[in-house]
């Protein structure tokens, strides 16, 4: 199932997932902006008035491109957590299963490091897969996060989503 759906009444769309997909919800995405997938990327350059994200040269904001691997280097799972401000379906959405007994799989899909690197443009216009650090940052942002089970609770890690989740003994798959 396609995680993007047509719905703006989260409880109506969790009501249709978790009735034709009981065994393997997805988390949906609902709504057409990407901010939801930018929580910890360094360089980034949000213009609202544009509607634009762009990505600075590295050499710009060295320190926070510092920190961005310091982190990655101690496996803070938290400082790239997609807060429920700048995507409340999923933490709707997670709220909904925990307790559902019939859960095995939670379905969650996200664009790729290479998609994101050609979405997201350098200031010069160029796509960020363009310039080596950036992409760098884009991969290891994307790669770097992985599904840790410890069984309960356990956490979802996907590319920019990281939920701590009290679900029993279900899996995550990440598409």
């Amino acid at each position: 199932m396609m995680a993007a759906v047509p719905y703006r009444d989260m409880n109506r769309a969790a009501d249709i997932i978790l009735k034709c997909f009981p065994e393997a919800p997805c988390l949906p995405i609902m709504t057409r902006s990407l901010r939801w997938m930018f929580e910890g990327i360094p360089c980034l350059i949000i213009d609202r008035e544009k509607k634009q994200v762009r990505m600075a040269p590295p050499e710009e904001r060295e320190s926070e491109v510092i920190e961005f691997y310091e982190r990655i280097e101690q496996d803070d799972l938290d400082y790239f957590a997609t807060s429920p401000q700048t995507a409340p379906f999923f933490h709707e959405m997670i709220n909904r299963l925990r307790g559902v007994s019939e859960v095995k799989w939670v379905i969650f899909r996200t664009v790729g490091p290479v998609v994101l690197g050609d979405t997201i443009k350098q200031t010069n216009g160029n796509p960020s897969i363009h310039h080596e650090t950036l992409f760098d940052i884009i991969v290891m942002r994307k790669c770097s996060c992985r599904v840790v089970n410890v069984c309960r609770p356990y956490y979802v890690v996907t590319c920019y989503l990281v939920y701590q989740v009290i679900l029993g003994a279900c899996d995550i798959v990440v598409c």
